[in-house]
């Protein structure tokens, strides 16, 4: 399972995501649902790209025994040996649904699972989320664009008791917070889910180190805090 939280801000995206990736098992006949067995760090969900977009997916962690992460590396790598480049939020959207959807359900042997991604970037002076998503029940796809304010996917159950808590009235000003503010927000949402479940009787799904990057029409993706590998691993798609 995964907690991805978006922070949309007049000065910028915030794009979080925590590290861990669940290992599952089917359950009895009755009860058709995986229970997650257990939960193992380290996974990347939040990924730059061209240095001006930033990609955060939840759902399926691999496709064919490689990690999404991986998987969208090297799709930045060879579009950019092929000198191919964007210029907006759609058209990245676009690209990483045509390239990667088809690698995970033409040639995986696994079952479908939902799979989503949100893609953010700037649409001229205005900040941009894309958000797309595969239903594994109907098949079906839908990308729609959200406004300012915070958006979770993934395991929302605390998110959205948050969410609740808060009513009319007294719900965060998203429209007035700093950048600064949309970080620790973000922080806020996801660490309050990863202490709820470490006191619950069930094995976490949400958990390990937070990843944060923002995204701001003048300096594009920059990272807040990663895990220690993910400088080494993005100079993969360092090509000039």
């Amino acid at each position: 399972m995964t907690l991805i939280v978006s922070v949309i801000v007049q000065d910028g995206i915030v794009l979080a995501g925590d590290s861990f990736t669940t290992l599952t098992t089917q359950a009895p006949q009755e009860t058709p649902e995986p229970r997650p067995i257990k939960a193992f760090p380290h996974a990347q969900k939040i990924v730059p790209f061209y240095g001006r977009f930033g990609i955060g997916g939840w759902g399926e962690a691999s496709i064919n025994r490689k990690s999404v992460a991986l998987r969208i590396r090297e799709l930045e790598h060879e579009l950019k040996v092929k000198g191919v480049d964007f210029s907006t939020v759609d058209e990245v959207a676009e690209t990483i649904k045509e390239n990667i959807l088809p690698l995970k359900f033409e040639n995986d042997l696994s079952e479908e699972k939902a799979f989503g991604f949100y893609v953010v970037g700037y649409a001229g002076r205005t900040p941009k989320v894309l958000k797309y998503h595969h239903d594994e029940d109907s098949g079906s796809t839908d990308t729609r664009e959200v406004d300012f304010g915070v958006y979770a996917e993934g395991y929302t159950e605390i998110a959205n008791c948050i969410d609740v808590t808060y009513g009319d009235g007294e719900y965060p000003p998203f429209g007035l917070f700093s950048l600064q503010n949309a970080i620790d927000y973000a922080l806020f949402v996801i660490r309050t889910t990863i202490e709820f479940q470490e006191f619950s009787s069930a094995v976490s799904t949400v958990g390990g180190a937070i990843d944060v990057a923002v995204v701001t029409r003048l300096e594009g993706f920059r990272w807040i805090q990663r895990q220690p590998t993910s400088p080494v691993l993005q100079r993969f798609t360092d090509v000039s």
